[in-house]
């Protein structure tokens, strides 16, 4: 519910919230992976592997 709430704020300002993953974090099959697929996180916020994807424009979050 949290999640789903702070993500309807953002976006009721116009706002984006990127979330960037941990070292390794990204690979397939990964602890984290299994969890943010779990809270749904990767439908609900951008996702991206890195800092420097996530602050590049011309670069697509990860996907569900």
């Amino acid at each position: 519910g949290v999640l789903i709430a702070a993500r309807r704020l953002m976006r009721s300002c116009h706002g984006r919230l990127r979330i960037v993953l941990p070292a390794r974090g990204a690979e397939e099959g990964s602890h984290v992976n299994r969890v943010l697929a779990a809270l749904g996180v990767r439908r609900l916020f951008e996702v991206y592997p890195d800092v420097t994807s996530a602050l590049l424009e011309d670069v697509s979050p990860l996907s569900a």
